[in-house]
């Protein structure tokens, strides 16, 4: 009721309606997601009494996108008591459009109610009869799922046999896939005509696609480009319903491979050849190679060479090879991840700590220890836990608070692992931070007007990005990992925090991850 009161007093013209919006969409959706598996009806009202106001950024497609695929993610939690209302609103959010949460919702729905299932999908398939796929991305995408859905094996085609059914899928708000499962329903989603029909209309259109050099991108060819490599994953299915349909569907893509990417079969050869063969025939290999791909080869077989342990060879390969500084730079730097990931990933602190203190700059070596600090702990003594700690602390440098950003996520992630061992260290670290975050929210404050706006209603904005509220969210939630152990502590330090906003957050982490760990 609040959010419908403030959602119909929002005045688009005003110049902050651009601030406001994406947490207005935000919250609604909140909402909805509090509502949709207690009540259905209720967050289906909501739904529907807070249509989107107009989005600042003109994108109103995808705003109205969103909108049906919620409408559809509600349609699944009432279909679980009521099959025959859930089609009611499917139907009703085919009329406007291809929402790719049809897949979605007639899968479950084939599961709960195969009949009513097939109802919607006959009319699914009704609709895109009439569609043009290669206009309407969507369209092609649902086409396609459905066939799957509907697929059958080549020696029933005729038949009609063996039945298919979908058992389960994997969605978001934006993309569902269906995974099969022949013995999920008891009769496939489209009789045998239906599905011939459809079948035919997605191999026609993707094998008419025919791309236009001055518009080598956009809907036709991503629509075209999905059909048929989703057709040729259909096997010998499609030869039933085009006699040499594999092969024409291959031949389509091996041209738009070979025209939108002429240099593409040759430039795979040689990264087969990289990725397959010894060290010293990948190099002989990459002197034969193109000189456009030769740098691009050097670093692969680098990478290849760091992953599997041999570092020095990956740096020389760097060094030698590879003449492009920024390139050479950003490939060592991978490189030495790689070193990084390896050595904590086998329990050797030590060994990722020699690596971290040959790096070049402070930031890069405070960027690598905060990783490093966040494995500390599980597994290792308590002794050898602290040493690694104070190790760890020792390299960010001797002043108590951080002189840029990565040195303070550092410092909030030393202070974190200690609070399994030693709270009142933790605290004495986390303590001049905190008067740092102080600091930095009334520095942002001063600067507001000049630059990024990062306050609303004298507010520090805490879901805008921004640095400062970044590190105000870290050390909140370390504040709420302190509280495991030291709840009055956490607490105290908690207060010193000067934004009411920002303390609330902390106090609000604190007491989710007491109660947490309470259960």
């Amino acid at each position: 009721t609040s959010f419908k009161e403030f959602f119909a007093t929002v005045d688009t013209s005003n110049q902050r309606y651009f601030q406001q919006y994406p947490a207005m969409s935000e919250l609604r959706n909140e909402i909805i997601q509090s509502l949709v598996t207690r009540d259905p009806d209720a967050a289906l009202t909501f739904l529907h009494s807070t249509i989107p106001l107009t989005d600042p950024s003109g994108n109103q497609k995808d705003q109205l996108a969103h909108t049906s695929a919620l409408e559809l993610i509600i349609a699944e939690q009432i279909m679980q008591k009521d099959p025959s209302r859930a089609l009611q609103i499917a139907r009703q959010n085919l009329k406007k459009g291809f929402s790719p949460n049809l897949s979605s919702t007639l899968s479950q729905l084939s599961v709960k109610n195969p009949e009513v299932a097939a109802e919607l999908a006959n009319e699914i398939t009704g609709k895109l009869l009439n569609e043009k796929f290669l206009n309407n991305h969507d369209a092609a995408n649902l086409a396609m799922n459905l066939i799957r859905a509907s697929q059958r094996s080549q020696g029933n085609l005729h038949a009609g046999v063996q039945n298919s059914g979908v058992s389960a899928v994997v969605m978001n708000s934006v993309v569902s896939t269906l995974v099969i499962n022949p013995r999920a329903s008891r009769a496939p989603l489209l009789p045998d005509d239906k599905y011939r029909e459809l079948f035919q209309k997605v191999v026609n259109e993707a094998l008419s696609y025919s791309p236009s050099t001055n518009q080598p991108w956009g809907t036709e060819r991503d629509s075209a480009w999905n059909m048929l490599s989703g057709l040729q994953q259909m096997g010998t299915e499609l030869d039933t319903i085009m006699t040499g349909g594999t092969a024409a569907v291959e031949k389509k893509l091996a041209e738009l491979t070979a025209q939108f990417n002429p240099q593409g079969p040759l430039s795979q050869e040689y990264h087969t050849a990289v990725a397959n063969s010894p060290a010293d025939a990948a190099l002989e290999a990459i002197e034969k190679a193109p000189q456009e791909f030769k740098e691009q080869l050097y670093m692969q077989l680098a990478s290849r060479e760091a992953m599997n342990g041999d570092s020095a060879r990956a740096r020389q390969i760097i060094n030698d090879h590879v003449s492009n500084l920024y390139q050479r730079r950003q490939a060592l730097m991978n490189i030495e991840q790689q070193e990084i990931y390896r050595a904590i990933n086998k329990g050797r602190v030590d060994e990722a700590l020699r690596v971290v203190s040959a790096l070049r700059t402070p930031r890069e070596r405070a960027s690598q220890l905060s990783q490093i600090a966040s494995q500390i702990g599980p597994g290792q003594k308590r002794a050898g836990a602290i040493n690694l700690l104070e190790q760890v602390r020792g390299m960010l440098g001797p002043s108590l608070q951080a002189p840029d950003e990565d040195h303070m996520r550092a410092l909030f992630e030393i202070a974190r692992a200690y609070s399994r061992y030693d709270s009142k260290r933790a605290l004495e670290i986390l303590d001049p931070l905190v008067d740092q975050v102080n600091d930095l929210c009334a520095a942002l404050r001063t600067l507001e007007g000049f630059g990024n706006e990062n306050y609303e209603d004298d507010e520090l904005n805490l879901r805008n990005g921004n640095t400062v509220a970044n590190m105000a969210g870290q050390m909140a939630t370390v504040l709420g990992t302190l509280s495991f152990s030291n709840f009055e502590g956490a607490k105290a330090v908690a207060d010193k925090i000067r934004l009411p906003e920002v303390r609330l957050r902390t106090y609000m982490e604190i007491a989710q991850q007491t109660i947490q760990g309470a259960k």
